[in-house]
């Protein structure tokens, strides 16, 4: 199977039928490339180390085409006699590419003999990592590029800092302090100020990032000012298509809802979502991450028709593209979840919130996430009149929210609301 920008298995319906032979025969493929094709891939994933995901987001077996329409309709119809649904076709493949991807950038690492390219390799094979919420395997290879870059390269290298940031985010994610992270971020910013300049792309991203994490961890007053100097440069010096740009613009529209201006982040994030179906596509998962903050507007201002369906879709794609136990998606389903409970369908959301936290414990997920779970849990018995059992669960989320964030978070208030 060959992989090229745009997944073209995907695009090709017989070649989906491979795909589907091979799932219902049980036999295995193989990723394959000539040598110049597997070189401009390694180029495009050292530009961009999100070139991956953009692949998976455009790539839709469902949209797939034949020379002979009917081809296609007999083709997709033995598919539905099989129950093989185009998702699964979707994500046997993506698991194929996800094992080589690993592969392909392990070999990268192993092979390089100069020193900042195996750094830059580290760094990309900790961003694939990172984005697949392997945050182990993801420290592993960003501590391994700021040992060379720092130790052996003595800071020298402009390429320093954009790890330095993103170790900076990874501390965040795995529940350091403040004190930990603040001047990592800082200290990259400084560096990328002077090399770079205060409008380069890069520094940008890491002022954004830290703009970010200080809002994620509680802090809107150092947060916000940070995100609105971000888009403000952005949109100016790079356009409004800039994938920066849209970003902050996303994340602005999360801290409005943050601070309940309800109206002024439904107008923005509706602005904001239309831009990015239009640059990236709606299956993109930065269009979906706007989207679940739409529907977090809607939902709010209690129009659940609109939400619904959104939450719908969101989930649908980040199981597809994702899989369907990825941390992200299962947070997407807890949304889900939410429908169902909002809706007065308690049993349903309760099957949903019971396998999310089975799933978060099995898995060893972040503490955040299973007390995101237990505070669904609370939160429906609450609804259902069954206060015994809430407690429990909204103790354990308000707890444990304020030791990893603090007490005024609104994570550890939402918890001692519904308390």
């Amino acid at each position: 199977m060959a992989l090229t920008a745009r997944c073209t298995t995907l695009t090709r319906t017989w070649c989906v039928f491979e795909i589907y032979v091979a799932s219902v025969t049980d036999a295995r493929f193989e990723v394959a490339m000539a040598t110049t094709q597997k070189q401009a891939f390694l180029q495009d994933i050292q530009a961009n180390d999100e070139a991956f995901n953009d692949m998976l987001c455009t790539s839709k077996s469902e949209s797939s085409q034949t020379a002979v329409p009917s081809d296609r309709d007999n083709i997709f119809k033995l598919m539905k006699q099989a129950n093989v649904t185009f998702a699964d076709l979707d994500r046997m493949l993506f698991d194929v590419l996800n094992k080589w991807m690993v592969r392909t950038m392990q070999s990268q690492v192993d092979g390089s003999i100069d020193l900042a390219e195996k750094a830059q390799w580290h760094f990309v094979l900790g961003s694939v990592f990172h984005h697949k919420k392997e945050l182990d395997q993801a420290q592993a290879n960003y501590n391994a590029a700021l040992d060379l870059y720092r130790h052996q390269l003595h800071d020298q290298h402009a390429d320093t800092w954009g790890v330095v940031c993103r170790a900076a985010i990874l501390a965040f994610l795995v529940n350091e302090p403040r004190h930990v992270w603040e001047p990592m971020f800082l200290e990259a910013l400084v560096h990328q100020s002077n090399l770079l300049g205060r409008f380069h792309i890069k520094t940008l991203t890491t002022s954004f990032s830290l703009g970010c994490t200080y809002v994620r961890s509680g802090a809107m007053e150092d947060g916000l000012p940070l995100l609105q100097t971000c888009y403000d440069t952005s949109n100016r010096e790079y356009g409004d298509s800039e994938g920066l740009t849209l970003l902050a613009m996303s994340e602005i529209g999360q801290c409005m809802i943050y601070q309940n201006r309800l109206a002024e982040a439904e107008a923005s994030l509706v602005e904001c979502y239309e831009r990015r179906c239009l640059v990236l596509g709606n299956d993109h998962l930065n269009t979906q991450l706007t989207a679940s903050s739409l529907a977090t507007v809607y939902f709010k201002q209690g129009k659940y028709t609109l939400a619904a369906p959104i939450i719908q879709a969101n989930y649908d794609v980040r199981c597809r593209t994702l899989g369907p136990e990825q941390e992200d998606t299962c947070i997407a389903r807890l949304n889900v979840g939410m429908v169902k409970l909002l809706q007065g369908r308690y049993d349903e959301a309760k099957s949903i919130f019971d396998a999310c936290l089975a799933t978060a414990i099995r898995l060893h997920r972040p503490t955040d996430q299973r007390l995101f779970c237990e505070g669904k849990l609370g939160h429906l018995y609450i609804c259902v009149g069954d206060v015994d059992r809430a407690l429990p669960y909204l103790m354990q989320a308000f707890e444990g929210f304020k030791e990893i964030y603090s007490a005024l978070h609104m994570f550890t208030q939402t918890a001692l609301y519904w308390y």
